[in-house]
Formats: C-alpha cells, structure tokens, sequence
C-alpha cells in the first residue's frame, strides 16, 4: 500500500485502523487457539439466554464466523475509507470508528461464547 496514501488519513482514521487489525489479529489468535480446547466434541453451545441458559447448540467450527465476518467488515470498512479520505473526510473517520466499534463487538462476542463454555 502506498504510504502517502496512509499519511494523508486523518490521525483519528488511523489509530481506528490501527487498533481494528491489532484488535482483529488478536481475535483470531484467541479463537484460534481456544477453540480446540472447547472443540472436543462436534457440539458446543453457541448462545446464551439471559438467565446463561444454552439456547443454540452446534458445531464449534460456527463460532469462526464471529472473526471472519469482523475481519470481512475491517476490510470493507479499510478500503472505503482510504479511497474516500479526500472528498468526505467525516465519512471516512466514521468508517474507521466503525471497524474499531466492529472489532471491540466481535472480540466481546468471541470471548464470551469461548471463556463460558
């Protein structure tokens, strides 16, 4: 990627970015290598009611979606970002804020199906 391009982002744009795939890598590190401790069995519980009562149970492969649909939205939300820096700079700040709101949601999601099972 061209480096001008990255320094013509505004600084909060960046460290929305920044955080977004530090955050994103972190979440496939984590799921990674947590859910062969929980994927002894095809079957694990995938939801959770309010009272902590199992409401879904399937295949552990499932909770894998969580990350790839979080790092599908960081790129999208990456590229419209970078490709619209000039001509709507607010847009672009909001994408960024957006990919970090993502991320945080994702790796909360993550770590909450994984660490109750």
């Amino acid at each position: 990627m061209n480096v001008k391009i990255l320094k013509e982002l505004p600084v909060i744009s960046k460290w929305c970015l920044v955080c977004s795939v530090l955050l994103t890598v972190a979440l496939w590190i984590f799921a990674l290598l947590r859910l062969p401790v929980i994927g002894n069995g095809d079957i694990t519980p995938l939801h959770y009611n309010v009272y902590l009562g199992i409401d879904e149970i399937g295949s552990w492969k499932t909770l894998l979606w969580i990350p790839a649909l979080a790092s599908a939205a960081l790129l999208v939300n990456a590229w419209l970002s970078i490709k619209e820096r000039i001509r709507m700079p607010i847009v672009s700040t909001t994408l960024s804020a957006a990919s970090f709101a993502i991320s945080i949601l994702a790796a909360a999601g993550i770590f909450f199906a994984l660490v109750i099972n």
